[in-house]
């Protein structure tokens, strides 16, 4: 709460609680004592790394964004009635809407009903649609900007400061501002925002409406805008006749979403409880984006057969099996190549011709890189002697996790969280929720003959696509007793952050494995010593 000399605001408002935190700044509940009524005013606060020339600047840039906002004049939007700056602090006085969020609703009451989620959408909508006709864009529609009032009434909140969250400036700083599950693809690729990207977002909080989660989250905000931008929307389980609308909404591509116009039909009839008219260039096929998501179809990936350990080795850690997740109807190979991106990278291998099938015989084994004069870190520490004893596979403090599909085994650090994707059983990610460090292992029963050949077909792709994509190697190694081996080391920018990443690609006649490690560039020393303990633990399916 401000102090007393601070209480006051514009000589009017008087404040009285504190509603709200979040990234942009402190939501207010105060008294207008002018007028006589209860206000909500947003203290727009910027991270104190920025020069205070900068601050001046971008909270300048805020009022007028919120002077424009206040030209919406629509009942599904929440009015901006005053701006005003004193003291080096900026604030948007707006209309006090007593009801909750859709977000609150959705995690205290549960999803709600196709019909009533396409309502909700066209309220939204309608917000949208005048915000566009005055030149002004959202980019931030989420759960929890949408105010659902007790008549069932909408208002969409926030208008007047989400630009700043796009701000270069801002996310320099290191903050991952917003909600990843819901910006758009081209928003979280750094493009401009238009209101198309509104629309995708609109999407993405109906999805969370009607089946209770975002389309995309993963539980870190990397992962989470790894799916945002390569995996396809997971198939709903609650949806019914608004999932149409849904893919449509979710496209890649933001020429391929619906119009406002097809998009208000489309909801209408869904309201009504009938089945939406979209046309068949409106609606994503589940297999549809991921030409454009990832590189040229080709068959995927990557395998080791290892050696059997010894039954005596010791096991200090525990182990875990997760229940059995449901097989993706898509073909392996269409749903890796849909995981490309943000670093995210699945290992593709080119077939040269041949059919992928698992009982395909490799076209060129590759020899161990006994020769090699620079050998990886595995390479040193498990072929040089030494007189002291073998670190124990699974290290104390860790836990072992064995796939339940294929029965895989590898090993992450205790505190780490896995996602499992119900959808695609051929994926896990493991992440640590105190830093941006994570792991994601990819398998297929389809591998192809030539780890680096493929490592160099992606990098190709995928360097025209991200912000200063730096390659460090694309280079043969050895891995277990693979038939073919490779890594590809990288690093790029994404949301104002250098991320550094590895992948791992190998494979033997019956499975191929990606172990794809990624972190800041600034924490990338210090994690070696986790990556080597997780490549050293991984096992791959028994025979």
């Amino acid at each position: 709460m401000p102090t007393s000399s601070q209480n006051i605001v514009a000589g009017r408002y008087d404040l009285e609680e504190q509603l709200g935190r979040g990234g942009m700044g402190v939501v207010w509940k105060a008294n207008d004592t002018l007028l006589k009524r209860k206000v909500a005013i947003k203290e727009v606060q910027l991270p104190d790394t920025l020069p205070e020339s900068e601050q001046a600047s971008m909270q300048a840039r805020a009022l007028r964004e919120a002077r424009a906002a206040a030209r919406i004049g629509h009942p599904a939007a929440v009015t901006v009635f005053d701006v005003h700056k004193e003291d080096g602090r900026a604030f948007i006085v707006m209309e006090l809407v007593d009801a909750p969020t859709l977000e609150d609703m959705v995690r205290s009451e549960g999803p709600l009903t196709p019909e009533k989620t396409a309502e909700v959408g066209l309220g939204v909508l309608s917000a949208l649609e005048a915000a566009h006709a005055q030149g002004i864009v959202h980019r931030d529609v989420k759960p929890a900007n949408v105010m659902v009032l007790s008549d069932g009434r909408v208002k969409l909140a926030d208008f007047g400061i989400a630009s700043l969250k796009d701000d270069p400036k801002i996310t320099a700083t290191g903050l991952v501002l917003g909600s990843p599950s819901f910006m758009a693809p081209e928003q979280a690729e750094g493009h401009r925002s238009g209101p198309a990207s509104d629309l995708w977002a609109l999407g993405a909080t109906m999805f969370f409406a009607v089946e209770g989660a975002p389309p995309f989250d993963k539980g870190q905000p990397i992962p989470t805008l790894t799916a945002v931008l390569h995996e396809d929307m997971p198939a709903p389980d609650r949806a019914g006749n608004l999932e149409p609308v849904l893919r449509a909404l979710l496209s890649k591509k933001p020429d391929s979403r619906p119009s406002p116009a097809e998009l208000r039909k489309a909801l209408e009839d869904v309201a009504d409880g009938r089945v939406p008219t979209l046309t068949a260039t409106e609606v994503s096929d589940p297999s549809a984006t991921q030409s454009w998501a990832g590189p040229p179809p080709s068959s995927t990936s990557a395998v080791a057969d290892a050696p059997r350990e010894p039954e005596r080795e010791p096991e200090p850690a525990r182990t875990t099996t997760p229940a059995r997740r449901r097989r993706n109807p898509l073909p392996v190979i269409a749903t890796l190549l849909a995981l490309a991106v943000v670093g995210v990278l699945i290992f593709i291998m080119l077939n040269a011709g041949d059919d992928p099938g698992p009982s395909n015989e490799a076209a060129s084994k590759r020899e161990a890189n006994q020769e090699d004069p620079s050998p990886t870190p595995e390479e040193t520490q498990s072929e040089a002697p030494s007189e002291a004893p073998p670190e124990p596979r699974v290290p104390a403090g860790w836990t072992e996790y064995t796939d339940e599909e294929t029965g895989y085994r590898v090993a992450y650090p205790d505190g780490w969280t896995i996602q499992d994707d119900s959808t695609d059983t051929s994926s896990t990610d493991f992440s640590d929720p105190s830093s941006n460090t994570y792991l994601r292992v990819d398998w297929t029963d389809q591998p192809g003959p030539d780890a680096a050949a493929a490592w160099e077909q992606q990098a190709a792709s995928f360097s025209q696509d991200h912000a200063n994509y730096q390659e460090i190697t694309i280079e043969e190694t050895s891995f277990k007793g693979a038939d073919t081996a490779a890594i590809w080391e990288f690093t790029y920018d994404e949301g104002g952050a250098t991320l550094h990443a590895l992948d791992l690609g190998f494979a033997d006649d019956r499975y191929g494995f990606a172990l794809y490690f990624q972190t800041l560039e600034e924490d990338w020393a210090g994690s070696q010593k986790t990556f080597e303990q997780i490549k050293r633990s991984f096992r791959s399916p028994p025979q």
